[in-house]
Protein backbone atom coordinates (compact mmCIF):
# COMPACT_ATOMS: atom_id res chain seq x y z
CA UNK A 1 0.00 0.00 0.00
CA UNK A 2 1.59 3.16 -1.01
CA UNK A 3 1.13 6.29 1.03
CA UNK A 4 0.35 9.73 -0.56
CA UNK A 5 1.99 13.23 0.71
CA UNK A 6 -0.77 15.73 1.20
CA UNK A 7 1.07 17.84 -1.11
CA UNK A 8 2.32 14.97 -3.87
CA UNK A 9 -0.54 16.27 -6.57
CA UNK A 10 1.27 14.00 -9.39
CA UNK A 11 0.85 10.89 -7.12
CA UNK A 12 -2.78 11.84 -5.13
CA UNK A 13 -5.59 9.39 -6.92
CA UNK A 14 -8.37 11.34 -9.53
CA UNK A 15 -10.98 9.17 -8.31
CA UNK A 16 -12.38 10.95 -5.69
CA UNK A 17 -12.82 14.51 -7.26
CA UNK A 18 -15.43 12.69 -9.44
CA UNK A 19 -17.19 11.29 -6.49
CA UNK A 20 -16.91 14.89 -4.47
CA UNK A 21 -19.96 16.65 -6.09
CA UNK A 22 -22.16 13.63 -5.23
CA UNK A 23 -20.56 13.31 -1.66
CA UNK A 24 -20.93 16.99 -1.18
CA UNK A 25 -24.23 17.44 -2.37
CA UNK A 26 -26.08 14.57 0.05
CA UNK A 27 -24.32 15.45 3.30
CA UNK A 28 -25.31 19.20 2.74
CA UNK A 29 -28.91 18.04 1.91
CA UNK A 30 -28.68 15.42 4.84
CA UNK A 31 -27.23 18.23 7.61
CA UNK A 32 -29.67 20.52 6.12
CA UNK A 33 -32.86 18.88 6.17
CA UNK A 34 -32.41 17.60 9.57
CA UNK A 35 -32.14 21.60 10.02
CA UNK A 36 -35.65 21.82 8.54
CA UNK A 37 -37.23 18.89 10.07
CA UNK A 38 -36.14 20.48 13.64
CA UNK A 39 -37.41 23.86 12.62
CA UNK A 40 -40.40 22.46 11.43
CA UNK A 41 -41.17 20.38 14.06
CA UNK A 42 -40.21 22.62 17.63
CA UNK A 43 -41.56 26.28 15.90
CA UNK A 44 -44.95 26.54 15.39
CA UNK A 45 -46.53 28.36 12.84
CA UNK A 46 -48.15 27.09 9.60
CA UNK A 47 -48.06 30.59 8.13
CA UNK A 48 -43.87 30.89 9.05
CA UNK A 49 -43.03 27.09 8.24
CA UNK A 50 -44.03 25.24 5.45
CA UNK A 51 -45.34 21.60 7.01
CA UNK A 52 -45.51 19.41 4.01
CA UNK A 53 -41.84 18.89 3.65
CA UNK A 54 -42.53 16.05 1.83
CA UNK A 55 -44.71 17.78 -1.43
CA UNK A 56 -41.30 19.66 -2.86
CA UNK A 57 -37.89 19.09 -1.27
CA UNK A 58 -36.39 21.48 -3.53
CA UNK A 59 -37.94 24.70 -2.25
CA UNK A 60 -37.08 26.55 0.73
CA UNK A 61 -39.23 26.18 4.00
CA UNK A 62 -37.66 28.52 6.58
CA UNK A 63 -40.72 31.56 7.15
CA UNK A 64 -39.45 34.46 9.05
CA UNK A 65 -36.41 32.45 10.81
CA UNK A 66 -33.38 34.19 8.83
CA UNK A 67 -30.72 33.88 11.73
CA UNK A 68 -31.48 30.13 11.89
CA UNK A 69 -31.66 29.64 8.14
CA UNK A 70 -28.17 31.40 8.13
CA UNK A 71 -26.71 29.35 11.01
CA UNK A 72 -28.07 26.29 9.02
CA UNK A 73 -26.46 26.77 5.73
CA UNK A 74 -23.10 27.69 7.35
CA UNK A 75 -22.75 24.19 9.38
CA UNK A 76 -24.26 22.58 6.58
CA UNK A 77 -22.32 23.76 3.62
CA UNK A 78 -18.94 23.53 5.57
CA UNK A 79 -19.43 19.90 6.83
CA UNK A 80 -20.17 18.76 3.60
CA UNK A 81 -17.27 20.41 1.92
CA UNK A 82 -15.11 19.12 4.74
CA UNK A 83 -15.95 15.70 3.96
CA UNK A 84 -15.70 16.13 0.29
CA UNK A 85 -12.06 17.38 0.90
CA UNK A 86 -11.22 15.08 2.79
CA UNK A 87 -11.84 11.85 1.12
CA UNK A 88 -9.90 13.43 -1.68
CA UNK A 89 -6.03 13.22 0.07
CA UNK A 90 -3.38 15.13 -1.49
CA UNK A 91 -6.32 16.83 -3.93
CA UNK A 92 -8.37 18.24 -0.66
CA UNK A 93 -8.50 21.85 -2.37
CA UNK A 94 -10.18 20.55 -5.41
CA UNK A 95 -12.37 18.06 -4.20
CA UNK A 96 -13.82 20.72 -1.85
CA UNK A 97 -14.45 23.01 -4.19
CA UNK A 98 -15.47 20.45 -7.19
CA UNK A 99 -17.73 19.51 -4.49
CA UNK A 100 -18.76 22.73 -3.91
CA UNK A 101 -20.01 23.18 -7.17
CA UNK A 102 -22.88 20.82 -7.11
CA UNK A 103 -24.49 23.15 -4.02
CA UNK A 104 -23.90 26.04 -5.90
CA UNK A 105 -25.77 24.31 -9.22
CA UNK A 106 -28.45 23.02 -7.38
CA UNK A 107 -29.34 26.63 -5.92
CA UNK A 108 -29.00 27.98 -9.55
CA UNK A 109 -31.16 25.81 -11.41
CA UNK A 110 -33.66 26.30 -8.23
CA UNK A 111 -33.09 29.91 -9.21
CA UNK A 112 -33.62 28.98 -12.86
CA UNK A 113 -37.13 27.01 -12.57
CA UNK A 114 -38.36 30.36 -10.14
CA UNK A 115 -37.74 32.93 -12.83
CA UNK A 116 -39.51 30.73 -15.51
CA UNK A 117 -42.15 30.02 -13.35
CA UNK A 118 -42.28 33.90 -12.01
CA UNK A 119 -42.40 34.98 -15.67
CA UNK A 120 -44.78 32.49 -17.04
CA UNK A 121 -47.99 33.54 -18.57
CA UNK A 122 -49.34 30.57 -18.10
CA UNK A 123 -49.16 29.86 -14.19
CA UNK A 124 -50.33 32.07 -11.41
CA UNK A 125 -47.28 32.40 -8.94
CA UNK A 126 -46.23 34.06 -6.23
CA UNK A 127 -43.28 33.56 -3.91
CA UNK A 128 -43.96 31.36 -0.93
CA UNK A 129 -41.22 32.67 1.21
CA UNK A 130 -40.00 36.20 2.29
CA UNK A 131 -37.65 37.79 -0.61
CA UNK A 132 -34.66 37.66 2.16
CA UNK A 133 -34.95 34.06 2.06
CA UNK A 134 -33.87 34.33 -1.68
CA UNK A 135 -31.36 36.47 -1.14
CA UNK A 136 -29.67 33.79 1.57
CA UNK A 137 -30.29 31.05 -0.96
CA UNK A 138 -28.18 33.19 -3.68
CA UNK A 139 -25.36 33.61 -0.91
CA UNK A 140 -25.16 30.19 -0.40
CA UNK A 141 -24.88 29.67 -4.23
CA UNK A 142 -22.14 31.98 -4.62
CA UNK A 143 -20.59 31.54 -1.18
CA UNK A 144 -20.42 27.50 -1.72
CA UNK A 145 -17.38 27.55 -3.06
CA UNK A 146 -15.27 30.44 -0.71
CA UNK A 147 -16.26 27.95 2.34
CA UNK A 148 -14.51 25.31 0.25
CA UNK A 149 -11.44 27.12 -0.19
CA UNK A 150 -11.53 28.48 3.32
CA UNK A 151 -12.20 24.68 4.25
CA UNK A 152 -8.73 23.50 2.52
CA UNK A 153 -6.10 24.51 4.52
CA UNK A 154 -7.17 22.73 7.35
CA UNK A 155 -8.04 19.55 5.26
CA UNK A 156 -4.32 19.35 3.80
CA UNK A 157 -2.75 19.95 7.37
CA UNK A 158 -5.60 16.99 8.78
CA UNK A 159 -4.06 14.90 5.85
CA UNK A 160 -0.39 15.81 6.72
CA UNK A 161 -1.13 14.69 10.68
CA UNK A 162 -2.79 11.68 10.17
CA UNK A 163 -3.79 9.11 7.42
CA UNK A 164 -7.14 8.93 5.69
CA UNK A 165 -9.60 11.44 6.64
CA UNK A 166 -8.50 12.65 9.81
CA UNK A 167 -7.51 9.20 10.81
CA UNK A 168 -10.61 7.66 9.72
CA UNK A 169 -10.62 5.46 6.48
CA UNK A 170 -12.39 6.98 4.00
CA UNK A 171 -14.43 4.41 2.96
CA UNK A 172 -16.79 4.28 6.80
CA UNK A 173 -18.23 7.46 4.25
CA UNK A 174 -19.87 5.09 2.41
CA UNK A 175 -22.06 4.46 4.90
CA UNK A 176 -21.59 7.61 7.51
CA UNK A 177 -24.35 9.92 5.98
CA UNK A 178 -26.83 7.99 7.23
CA UNK A 179 -25.86 8.03 10.61
CA UNK A 180 -24.86 11.57 9.80
CA UNK A 181 -28.37 13.06 9.43
CA UNK A 182 -29.61 10.78 12.46
CA UNK A 183 -27.05 12.47 14.51
CA UNK A 184 -27.60 15.63 13.28
CA UNK A 185 -31.23 15.90 13.68
CA UNK A 186 -31.18 14.48 17.30
CA UNK A 187 -28.71 16.71 18.29
CA UNK A 188 -29.91 20.36 16.54
CA UNK A 189 -33.74 19.59 17.59
CA UNK A 190 -32.91 19.89 21.31
CA UNK A 191 -30.93 22.94 20.39
CA UNK A 192 -33.48 24.13 18.41
CA UNK A 193 -35.97 23.80 21.44
CA UNK A 194 -33.65 25.99 23.19
CA UNK A 195 -33.84 28.90 20.69
CA UNK A 196 -37.02 28.52 20.19
CA UNK A 197 -38.18 29.12 23.94
CA UNK A 198 -39.22 32.51 24.77
CA UNK A 199 -37.83 33.03 28.49
CA UNK A 200 -38.52 36.15 30.66
CA UNK A 201 -38.06 34.69 34.40
CA UNK A 202 -34.12 35.90 34.13
CA UNK A 203 -31.09 34.03 35.05
CA UNK A 204 -33.06 30.97 37.04
CA UNK A 205 -34.69 30.07 34.35
CA UNK A 206 -32.16 30.40 31.86
CA UNK A 207 -30.09 27.32 33.68
CA UNK A 208 -33.09 25.10 33.66
CA UNK A 209 -33.99 25.65 30.04
CA UNK A 210 -30.11 24.95 29.46
CA UNK A 211 -30.35 21.99 31.02
CA UNK A 212 -33.53 20.66 29.91
CA UNK A 213 -32.20 21.15 26.41
CA UNK A 214 -28.65 20.57 26.33
CA UNK A 215 -28.72 17.45 28.68
CA UNK A 216 -30.70 15.10 25.58
CA UNK A 217 -27.87 16.89 22.84
CA UNK A 218 -24.85 15.74 25.27
CA UNK A 219 -26.58 12.44 25.25
CA UNK A 220 -26.48 11.73 21.49
CA UNK A 221 -22.85 14.08 21.15
CA UNK A 222 -21.28 11.83 23.46
CA UNK A 223 -21.50 8.40 21.88
CA UNK A 224 -20.72 10.17 18.19
CA UNK A 225 -17.31 11.76 20.18
CA UNK A 226 -15.97 8.36 21.19
CA UNK A 227 -17.28 6.55 17.82
CA UNK A 228 -15.42 8.82 15.97
CA UNK A 229 -12.31 8.71 18.10
CA UNK A 230 -12.44 4.88 18.13
CA UNK A 231 -12.79 5.05 14.20
CA UNK A 232 -9.80 7.56 14.44
CA UNK A 233 -7.53 5.62 16.95
CA UNK A 234 -7.58 8.06 19.29
CA UNK A 235 -9.20 5.45 21.54
CA UNK A 236 -8.87 1.79 21.29
CA UNK A 237 -5.25 2.06 19.56
CA UNK A 238 -4.01 -1.31 20.86
CA UNK A 239 -7.03 -3.27 18.77
CA UNK A 240 -6.29 -4.40 15.31
CA UNK A 241 -7.88 -1.98 12.72
CA UNK A 242 -10.19 -4.42 11.38
CA UNK A 243 -11.80 -4.75 15.43
CA UNK A 244 -11.15 -1.34 15.60
CA UNK A 245 -13.16 -0.20 12.72
CA UNK A 246 -16.34 -2.59 13.85
CA UNK A 247 -16.27 -1.54 17.55
CA UNK A 248 -16.44 2.25 16.25
CA UNK A 249 -19.48 1.32 14.32
CA UNK A 250 -20.88 -0.61 16.94
CA UNK A 251 -20.48 2.57 19.30
CA UNK A 252 -21.91 5.42 16.59
CA UNK A 253 -25.31 2.66 15.79
CA UNK A 254 -25.69 1.41 19.03
CA UNK A 255 -24.96 4.71 20.94
CA UNK A 256 -27.32 6.71 18.61
CA UNK A 257 -30.01 4.31 19.98
CA UNK A 258 -29.19 4.54 23.54
CA UNK A 259 -29.20 8.77 23.03
CA UNK A 260 -32.50 8.59 21.79
CA UNK A 261 -33.64 6.64 24.30
CA UNK A 262 -32.47 8.79 26.74
CA UNK A 263 -33.54 11.80 24.98
CA UNK A 264 -37.26 10.17 25.02
CA UNK A 265 -37.37 9.49 28.24
CA UNK A 266 -35.83 13.08 29.48
CA UNK A 267 -37.98 15.06 27.33
CA UNK A 268 -41.03 12.61 28.68
CA UNK A 269 -40.30 13.28 32.38
CA UNK A 270 -40.42 16.70 32.40
CA UNK A 271 -43.45 17.00 30.22
CA UNK A 272 -45.09 15.10 33.15
CA UNK A 273 -43.95 17.50 35.70
CA UNK A 274 -45.07 20.27 34.03
CA UNK A 275 -47.92 18.91 33.66
CA UNK A 276 -47.80 17.85 37.52
CA UNK A 277 -46.82 21.56 38.47
CA UNK A 278 -49.80 22.94 36.28
CA UNK A 279 -52.56 20.65 36.88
Amino acid sequence: MVTIAANDIRRAPIWPLFIAPLVCFVYYILFRFAFIQSIGAIIRGPSDVNASLLEDFGKPFWGSHWIYRCIAEYISITLAVFVAGGLARGRAQTAAVVGSLAVSLFYAVRFGLVLWTWYSPETDWKLDEPWYQYVIDALVMLGAPVAALQAAEHLEKMHDDAPGFAGINRWHFAWLWILAYFYALAIITPLARFYSVQYDGGFVALILVTIVNFVPAFAVGLPLYFGLEILRGTHGDTMPPPARNLVGALVLIGGLIVGLAVQFGWYWMFDKLRQAISG
